[in-house]
Parts: structure tokens; sequence; C-alpha cells
């Protein structure tokens, strides 16, 4: 399957379907709330933004409680948020520049960087510096993982096939210049030490978690044609012609990042 579907594929299913079925009863947004913003293209995406933001509000006005998905967990406000913020992606790239509007007049710094991620992802390269403050020094996980990915993103070209858009017909997309790609590739070694978990099961059990921000962020170095190899201490990074550029240690035990593959996906 073509890597740009099956990214957009598993963003509905862990993002929308999954964390509908809870085996932790809880105050929990209904994420079900947020198909509209992708699927009812008679309302004018404006408005479609506006109703994800105001959902966002709500959110961090009144955080959901921590359930527990049927197939992995938590399930928290974090969770929530970013799910929100990427789902307002997809009027947004209708609408780029009404999003951009509603995230430069927004007060409350947490709405403004969740729309800067949602703005992100409609392929806004300008957003790539506070992206990636955001997927470093976030102190939500989850909202660290959606920033990560939306900067693996941009390690990819975009495509008429592209869901949510991230360049509208009459656009013109420029190569990433040489600063950018530095912020991202520094960015995504950052990442490699992030000791966020995530749980497959229905417990916070570590024998099986996993760490989507090492992940994405092995993936986003290889993407830009590094090597990134697993060692008994974390990772150890090479560049394209091999050469050692930094080995990062990490505070996690080996044997649970046995499911943090590292891979160029979409190579």
């Amino acid at each position: 399957m073509n890597t740009r579907r099956l990214v957009s594929l598993l963003f509905v299913v862990t993002s929308i379907l999954l964390p509908n079925r809870l085996l932790a009863q809880g105050r929990t947004f209904d994420l079900s709330r947020m198909r509209p913003l992708t699927d009812d293209h008679k309302t004018p995406a404006e408005d479609r933004i506006a109703t994800g933001i105001q959902c966002l509000e709500e959110e961090l006005a009144n955080p959901s409680e921590e359930t527990w998905g049927m197939v992995a967990g938590p399930i928290d406000s974090g969770y929530i948020q970013g799910v929100i913020a990427g789902t307002i992606a997809f009027p947004g790239a209708e609408a780029p520049q009404f999003l951009r509007k509603k995230r430069d007049e927004a007060k409350d710094l947490r709405l403004k960087d969740l729309l800067t991620i949602a703005l992100a992802r409609t392929g806004a390269q300008d957003t790539i510096p506070d992206v990636a403050r955001i997927a470093v020094k976030d102190p939500e996980g989850n909202i660290r993982t959606q920033a990560m990915v939306t900067l693996w993103n941009f390690t990819l070209t975009p495509a008429p096939t592209d869901n949510p858009l991230r360049v509208r017909p009459g656009e013109v997309w420029h190569p990433l210049n040489a600063k950018a790609l530095k912020v991202m590739a520094d960015t995504f070694v950052a990442g490699l030490q992030d000791t966020f978990a995530r749980y497959m099961g229905d417990s916070k059990d570590e024998q099986y978690a996993f760490y989507p921000v090492q992940r994405v962020s092995g993936g986003g170095l290889a993407r830009l044609g590094f090597n990134v190899q697993p060692t008994n201490f974390g990772y150890r990074v090479l560049d394209s012609k091999k050469k050692l550029v930094c080995e990062v240690k990490v505070k996690t035990k080996i044997a649970n990042r046995q499911g943090t593959k590292i891979q160029a996906a979409g190579r």
C-alpha cells in the first residue's frame, strides 16, 4: 500500500475509530464529533475549522479523563488534543489562510501551538521552527508525537494524493532549505531520547511498551539520509557516508525498545 495512503488510514483508525471503544469509562471527548470536519464538504471549510477550534477550546477547558482503547493506550487529554488538531488540518487544507488567521489570533498559547500543528499539516513550511519546538518541549508526549509526525511529513514531496493536501492547485512547492533541514535533523536526533511510552494491550505493562517519538524520529532521520542504528545504550546516528554523527543515550529498558524499529518508511 502507498505510504501516504497508509499514513492517512492509520490516522483515521487510531485517532477516531479505536478511541471510541474504550475499556475504562470516564469523561472523555467524543472523537466521532470530528468526522464532519473531514466528511461534510457541503459545509464551508471555514465553518468546519471554526467547529474544530471550538472543540479544542472545549477540551482545553475541561480535559478528558484518562481512558484505555481496545488496542493501545492510554488515551488522555493530550491524545485527544492531538487528534482534534490533526483533524482540523483537513478543512484547513481547503482554507489555509483562514486557519492561519485563526492561529495568529489565538491568545491562548496552548491553542496557538495546536493550531500551528494543524497549519503545518497543510504544507506551511514557515511553521517548521515552531513545530520543532513543540516536538521537543511540549509537556504532553502525545503532542510531541503529533509534532514529530508533522515534521516527518515535511520529508515527503507533496503529491495530489496527499490527504490533507499540502499543495493546492496553482501553488508551487519549494524544496526545504538547508536551515529547515538542519532544524528537522536536530529535532529528530533529540526525539531519539524521548522516553514517552504507549502500550499495546489494556494496561501499562512495560513488556508491551513502545516509544512513538523515538520511532518517528528515527524514521525522519532515515528520510533525510541518515542511518540510525539501535545500540545497547540507545542509538548511533551515521550520515550518508556512514560517518558517525552522534551517539544517543536513552533512559529506557533496551528490551522494551524492540518495538521501536527504525526504518525509512516510504523510501
